[in-house]
């Protein structure tokens, strides 16, 4: 488990532990704190006597505090803290909803910071948590910190009307060694959590940000009157590097969990989505930038209450895409989509070199895995299963490019035995298809005997297989003797017929063994 002493730890510790200090406490005087008369001048004496007489800590009491400054409470107080009496008892709360830009805090450079054990409130503009461009902040700490925001309610017709929970920046400027440990993102119109760098180049800004057990819960759904695409739990936007999103947990999701556009070593780990609440998508990433080194590992579904985890996948209208995704793993996914693939890879840009390993995915169409452009990838130990009535390919290899791929350990699943095959190859696409895989629900071995009576030159049987084999043995193998005459004999197969004949009418009947397989191996 990672708590707050190992995020201390990684953090200039000897900074965090000056700013908790003894004895530097200063009293808001002058706040109301009954979340309607602005207590901006208050906090205003605060951050003028941490800047005059290095005071280190804010100890919020159990209320709501009124903000109505463009920017709430603006904050740049290297190794200091904010500590609250819990998230549902100190409240940081913007309440002027004319203001399109504002927020209920606003981070502007600064270093070795805390917060805890609080609520951030936005009202329209950009949301609970805002640092614009050209900020400088690293190492931070957000434990058991929740962010919200009140719905756009149609007041005014600003694009970031509908505000996210925290909307950070970095265009210029950057972030590094950011904390958020145990956090609430919830009813947030736009986006839950917006990490961004949109700049030109490939400068990472943004890294080593670790987003550890976060719970999204109503992402979206106020932003829908203002005509916005968004609602997203978690967008990683732009060039950025070392991302960990450990144990996420989604709940009412509008459109998407997480969307990554150019990130690279990102890894999400044991993310949980509430099945009948969600969006149009799981897991997004593209960007015309290659993404390198990222992963998936464990995505569960949990039940209406959000607490118990389904042992019975659900099926659902979202799946996972990944484009320009390159080097990287997905692993331990349950999956059931409908109208969809359940994975795709490599839609504009390829996306090559990944390992899709121990998965469980299915879907009600042709292809459960589309694999387009993209080469190297290996899809090894998964199972894989359509539910499609009619020609199924369970793996789309598609494209010139689509070279290389190795298909090894997975089991295919389908109905209607006579119509699938595995993968389904196009173009000039390769795959290593090896024998170890398992096709269920398909015969693909068939044995028996055959006579040749006496009299006949020939006779055929049906194999009884799910296509033409692509093996098959006869024996006696080379030659047949019936006392009076050596009889060469040849097989072949026609359609579903396995045909064996000799030179010559035999004199006596003759007993064949056959043996037939339908291999799709290569390997």
């Amino acid at each position: 488990m990672i708590g707050l002493d190992v995020a201390a730890r990684g953090l200039a510790k000897s900074a965090l532990a000056h700013s908790l200090r003894q004895g530097t406490t200063p009293s808001l005087h002058g706040a109301t704190g009954d979340g309607l008369a602005p207590d901006d001048p208050a906090f205003a004496a605060v951050r003028a006597l941490f800047a005059a007489a290095g005071e280190r800590t804010l100890r919020l009491e159990s209320r709501t505090y009124a903000l109505n400054e463009s920017g709430g409470l603006t904050w740049d107080q290297s190794g200091s803290a904010i500590l609250g009496q819990g998230m549902s008892r100190s409240i940081l709360r913007q309440t002027d909803h004319a203001i399109t830009s504002g927020s209920a805090l606003t981070l502007h450079s600064c270093e070795n910071l805390l917060l805890q054990d609080l609520t951030l409130h936005g009202a329209n503009g950009y949301g609970a948590l805002y640092v614009p461009q050209g900020q400088t902040v690293e190492n931070v700490v957000f434990n058991r910190v929740r962010f919200t925001s009140d719905p756009q309610s149609g007041i005014d017709g600003a694009w970031f009307g509908s505000t996210n929970g925290i909307r950070w920046v970095c265009d210029t400027g950057s972030a590094q060694n950011i904390w958020l440990i145990d956090c609430v993102f919830e009813n947030c119109g736009r986006m839950g959590l917006e990490f961004q760098n949109h700049g030109t180049g490939s400068t990472v800004r943004i890294g080593n940000i670790h987003i550890v057990r976060p719970r999204f819960v109503h992402i979206g759904q106020a932003n829908a009157g203002a005509g916005h695409a968004q609602g997203m739990g978690i967008s990683l936007s732009g060039c950025m590097d070392n991302i960990l999103i450990d144990r996420p947990w989604f709940d009412h999701v509008d459109r998407l969990c997480i969307e990554m556009v150019g990130c690279s070593r990102t890894r999400i780990r044991d993310m949980a989505v509430r099945h009948d609440t969600l969006g149009s998508g799981l897991i997004a990433a593209t960007n015309a930038k290659p993404m390198h080194g990222n992963a998936i590992d464990g995505l569960r579904w949990c039940g209406s209450t959000g607490s118990d985890l389904l042992m019975e996948i659900p099926q659902v209208a979202a799946n996972i895409r990944l484009d320009n995704w390159n080097d990287g793993v997905v692993r331990n996914v349950q999956l059931r989509t409908t109208g969809a693939k359940a994975l795709e890879l490599g839609l504009n840009y390829p996306s090559s070199r990944n390992l899709v390993e121990a998965n469980s995915l299915h879907s009600d169409q042709p292809s459960v895995i589309g694999n387009m452009q993209s080469g190297a990838n290996i899809f090894r130990g998964n199972r894989i299963e359509s539910s499609y009535s009619g020609a199924v390919g369970h793996i789309a290899i598609q494209g010139d490019d689509s070279v290389d791929c190795l298909v090894d350990g997975n089991s295919f699943i389908a109905p209607a035995a006579s119509s699938w095959n595995p993968i389904a190859l196009t173009g000039a696409a390769s795959a290593r298809f090896t024998r170890s895989n398992r096709l269920k629900g398909k015969k693909t071995e068939a044995s028996g005997t055959l006579t040749l009576a006496s009299g006949t030159k020939y006779a055929g049987v049906l194999h009884g297989l799910a296509g033409a084999p692509a093996f098959h043995l006869v024996t006696p193998r080379s030659r047949v003797h019936n006392g009076t005459a050596d009889l060469s004999w040849f097989s072949d197969f026609d359609g579903n017929t396995l045909n064996v004949q000799t030179s010559a009418n035999v004199a006596a009947s003759v007993t064949f063994h056959w043996y037939a397989e339908l291999a799709f191996g290569n390997l």
